[in-house]
């Protein structure tokens, strides 16, 4: 991590990716058969590669100058050539598979250029050439570098250029743009990075109804989950630790009850905002001219009706809360995002949302963190403590290759959800 020195004469080498692996006892090497793998199995470990080679290059100092100065060239240099890609398309598909490795692998390597700080060293037409004819990690690892590269200061420049993979920052003329999910997830993303800290009045508002927004066309409806998620942990970055007692803390914010929402949005429940939303629409919609307009913008896939739909918004809205309170020993919102203590309530929320409350919890609660097992194993509600003790130590008195269904029968829990829920929140502990 940051000991490699760059060669201005060579391109940065990136390792191929091993797909292979040694059985034991015998140690025989056991390659994967790729042939039955889907054609882009490949695409976002190339770029991860390409992410971890870049990590290995020095860290720009404040004063401009870093151990070997990244210039503009070296990293153009590094680009596949248009070249490279006619002469695999002549050579065979095996030389093809390749130039597009390389090529995920340069998008990852600008993301890592930008969280090294050496990325503003390109110019803004050369970030155009790469957000207009690169491939879409290309265009992942041009925006979040950016912002990492930026990070904290609100440059207008960066974020016109993130705002404009955002169809909902879009003006509703340009709203038939396509964008693909994962960049609009990864421009979502690199606003928080931009506005981390700043408590931006607009991006704090459209993040929190981002959250909760419903699909409004067939088109938006893909990797739903992952916008929702990357909503809410920029929401968190705009407003990083800035939800303590402070006299300062969240100026110009205090009337979007974001703390009021993100709870709902954990818990559940009739969407106040939507139904205003809907109430909106209707209104709109019972005028003759744009009811022939608004028809074509319904989405006909998904109906959530007014409840909100928190297998979406949950996660996005649990890191909000947990980065906008970090450190703060706020007890109250801790509170918020404690876990349910009975078996009842705990058969409600999902194992992984649980892994996210402790980790929200943690982050909140900092200076409680201990790094002991006593701390670890108190994350686990007593209930599932009791019940996965009981389990084990049955476990452990029956004779091997036994039959312990019968053991279970007169016991109220689900064994299988203890099973997930100890897992899930020991393991949220420990990270």
């Amino acid at each position: 991590f940051g000991n490699m020195k760059p060669v201005p004469a060579e391109p940065l080498p990136v390792p191929d990716l091993c797909l292979a692996g040694r059985v034991p006892p015998t140690n025989q090497t056991l390659a994967l058969d790729t042939s039955e793998c889907p054609a882009d199995m490949k695409v976002w470990p190339e770029f991860h590669n390409g992410v971890s080679a870049g990590l290995r290059l020095p860290l720009q100092t404040k004063a401009g100058e870093s151990v070997s100065k990244i210039t503009r060239t070296w990293i153009v240099y590094n680009r596949p050539s248009n070249s490279n890609q006619t002469e695999s398309q002549n050579n065979g598909n095996s030389s093809e598979t390749n130039t597009q490795g390389l090529n995920h692998a340069h998008g990852g390597l600008l993301m890592a250029l930008g969280m090294r700080g050496h990325l503003t060293a390109l110019e803004m037409t050369d970030i155009f050439d790469y957000l207009t004819h690169g491939s879409i990690t290309t265009t992942v690892g041009t925006l979040l570098g950016m912002a990492a590269n930026m990070r904290g200061t609100c440059d207008i420049a960066v974020s016109k250029m993130l705002c404009l993979h955002i169809p909902s920052l879009i003006p509703q003329h340009f709203s038939t743009i396509d964008v693909a999910s994962a960049v609009q997830a990864a421009a979502v993303a690199g606003a928080g990075l931009l506005y981390e800290g700043s408590c931006h009045r607009m991006m704090t508002e459209f993040l929190l109804n981002e959250i909760g927004k419903r699909p409004s066309s067939d088109g938006n409806v893909s990797d739903r989950e992952a916008y929702t998620l990357a909503c809410g942990i920029a929401l968190g970055m705009v407003n990083l630790c800035k939800g303590g007692n402070d006299a300062d803390s969240g100026a110009g914010v205090a009337d979007l009850r974001i703390e009021d929402r993100l709870c709902r949005y954990i818990i559940g429940g009739l969407d106040d905002a939507e139904m205003r939303r809907r109430r909106e629409e209707t209104d709109r919609l019972s005028l003759p001219s744009a009811s022939s307009s608004n028809n074509s913008e319904r989405c006909s896939c998904i109906y959530e009706g007014e409840s909100i739909n928190t297998d979406v918004t949950a996660p996005g809205a649990t890191l909000a809360l947990g980065l906008m309170y970090m450190k703060s020993g706020n007890k109250t919102i801790a509170s918020a995002v404690a876990l349910p203590d009975t078996h009842f309530l705990l058969e409600y929320v999902r194992p992984d949302f649980l892994m996210l409350r402790v980790i929200a919890r943690a982050l909140i609660l900092w200076d409680d963190v201990e790094p002991s097992k006593d701390w670890v194993d108190a994350q686990v509600p007593a209930q599932v403590r009791k019940a996965y003790e009981q389990m084990r130590d049955l476990a452990e008195s029956l004779p091997l290759g036994s039959g312990s269904s019968r053991s279970f029968g007169d016991k109220d829990y689900d064994r299988q959800a203890v099973r997930l829920i100890y897992t899930h929140v020991i393991s949220a502990a420990c990270f």
